[in-house]
């Protein structure tokens, strides 16, 4: 059963819809108006909130947006009851990040529908490891059975690759794509009986994920075989799904982070060489500058320590 939130300024409504859904087993709460709901929010966690669009304070639409901002509060999933039948109203709700609408008078056949789906859709993804704890996991594994070498070289790039998306101003998910990356690539070096297939047996680890839509692409980009006659098809599609920053930083931080490894760990012996290389080969000139930024940040830190 689920733990439900109606939120609504009359308060006959709110009593009796809160009465129908006790009815059907789930632990509910109630809000008249948007301050107390977030406040509730804040203490109980609720799975789904009943959220009334015209409220005093706070409108519906002012809470639900408030709610999908805050990583804390934003897969709880929102509902707004409106007696609003404008298509435009509606357009604004799913703006604002609504899940769902109902329009008043309730439909209470229709609500326990609703509220069972979004119930069984919330057990699915509870039960679904986050891309972040599966990618620390794995790095964990990597770092058991791999080599001192290729510990390294992954940390440098995750150190890298982690630095340049702060200086990007990166959103959460970009940052999660982009640590997966890293890892799942190096899944495939200690698989693999030689360098020549590094590439493919880390997509053939990967091949049953359904990441790899994304990350096939973005991997073979990072690869950087311009020879490759399908390497303009793969720039393009990287350009449709959006994700050309996390190739062109994968790019940058891999090719440095094996530079690292073959000049002693120089960072400006290997910098120079990137930047070299990077003129020929077409690396994003702006990930450069930003990578060659920040290694200059660090020397005028250590220098301060």
């Amino acid at each position: 059963m689920g733990r439900i939130l109606v939120v609504d300024d009359n308060e006959q409504i709110c009593e009796l819809v809160k009465d129908v859904v006790e009815s059907w087993g789930h632990t509910v709460y109630a809000a008249a108006e948007g301050r107390n709901c977030l406040d509730i929010v804040a203490r109980e966690l609720p799975d789904i909130i009943l959220l009334d669009v015209m409220l005093p304070g706070l409108s519906g639409y002012e809470v639900c947006k408030k709610l999908k901002e805050n990583p804390q509060t934003r897969n709880i999933f929102v509902i707004m009851m409106t007696a609003l039948s404008d298509i435009e109203d509606r357009i604004h709700g799913f703006k604002v990040g609504a899940d769902n609408f109902l329009i008043k008078p309730i439909n209470y056949e229709e609500l326990q529908a609703i509220i069972n789906k979004l119930l069984k859709d919330k057990l699915c993804a509870d039960t679904m490891e986050p891309r972040k704890g599966v990618v620390n996991v794995l790095n964990k594994i990597m770092c058991t059975i791999g080599d001192k070498r290729l510990n390294s070289l992954v940390s440098n790039e995750l150190l890298y690759a982690k630095k340049l998306a702060d200086n990007l101003s990166l959103n959460e998910e970009t940052e999660d794509r982009l640590m997966a990356a890293i890892i799942l690539q190096h899944a495939g070096i200690i698989m693999a009986a030689d360098e020549a297939d590094l590439l493919d047996v880390g997509l053939k680890l990967l091949e049953d994920l359904r990441l790899i839509e994304w990350l096939k692409p973005v991997l073979l980009y990072s690869a950087n075989n311009t020879a490759n006659a399908d390497y303009e098809e793969l720039k393009a599609k990287i350009k449709l799904t959006g994700l050309e920053t996390e190739a062109d930083i994968l790019t940058v931080v891999n090719r440095f982070s094996w530079l690292l490894s073959q000049k002693d760990d120089n960072i400006n012996l290997s910098l120079s060489l990137l930047k070299r290389e990077g003129a020929t080969k077409g690396y994003n000139s702006d990930i450069l500058k930003r990578l060659e930024q920040i290694i200059n940040d660090e020397k005028i830190l250590s220098t301060i320590k």
